[in-house]
């Protein structure tokens, strides 16, 4: 097994819909590797989702992206996936459910779940029940994004090793 199939250049994390239930914590996020889905096996939407977390990555370097650093990057840039002509609900439809590569579900705080989901470029701002309100700072996004590079680092290699001895994955 490959070195870059056990610890990829870097990752992608996609927030996902956050369950119903009361648990503090939950599978509400989904990390790929983008160097290791092979293009032609993906729609032109999920091919221009991993162009742009590639040009991302080229352009601010880090183990892990998220699919809301993407969004920001391109409005910064005066565009949008509609602007590219891209279905990114379909893309992340498929990156998540049929992707030919490895991926897996990352348990995460709900706070962490926000801030993997914000993509304004301010900062979003929560509101409390009791009349309080604060704004998400950026620092937490780097923290989110270091706690999964963390986590990925470490989870990512036994869960490729399992998944490529049980015949789910074939690296070929």
């Amino acid at each position: 097994m490959t070195n870059a199939l056990l610890q990829p250049e870097y990752w992608l994390v996609i927030g996902l819909a956050w369950p119903d239930g009361s648990a503090p914590t939950r599978d509400a996020a989904f990390a790929v590797a983008p160097p290791l889905i092979p293009r032609a096996r993906v729609s032109s939407d999920a091919r221009d989702i991993l162009a742009v977390a590639d040009a991302y990555q080229r352009a601010l370097p880090g183990r892990v992206l998220l699919f809301s650093d993407l969004t920001r990057w391109l409005a910064g840039n005066d565009s949008n996936w509609a602007a590219r002509g891209t279905d990114w609900e379909a893309a992340i439809d498929e990156l998540t459910e049929r992707n030919p590569a490895p991926g897996m579900y990352v348990r995460i705080s709900q706070r962490a779940h926000i801030v993997i989901c914000d993509a304004t470029r301010e900062g979003m701002t929560l509101h409390y029940a009791d009349g309080g309100s604060e704004r998400l700072r950026p620092e937490e996004r780097v923290l989110v994004r270091e706690a999964l590079a963390d986590r990925l680092s470490e989870d990512w290699p036994r869960y490729v090793a399992e998944l490529t001895d049980s015949g789910g994955f074939d690296e070929a």
